[in-house]
């Protein structure tokens, strides 16, 4: 026995069982695993925003395509954008 007393024999004969039922064994691996994830991307957000984390935003003084002046000349009558 790896857990001495009554509660260790309790605590070995569930982790036995949870072992043999495949189930149960794929839930003791989630129940491990979630908590470790978790604070794995915690760990990662708390860094600041990476080069991948967000995407780049266009800066506010850049037209937008409905603004800027098309080859005839006109500012976008006619368009799509009107």
């Amino acid at each position: 026995m790896r857990f001495s007393g009554p509660l260790g024999a309790l605590i070995e004969k569930d982790l036995r069982v949870a072992w043999r039922d495949p189930a149960l064994k794929a839930s003791l691996f989630m129940g491990l695993l979630s908590p470790l994830l978790f604070l794995f991307f915690m760990m990662q957000a708390s860094g600041g925003p990476g080069p991948t984390a967000v995407l780049p935003a266009s800066p506010p003084w850049s037209a937008s395509p409905c603004s800027a002046p098309t080859r005839s000349g006109s500012s976008g009558a006619g368009s799509a954008c009107s």
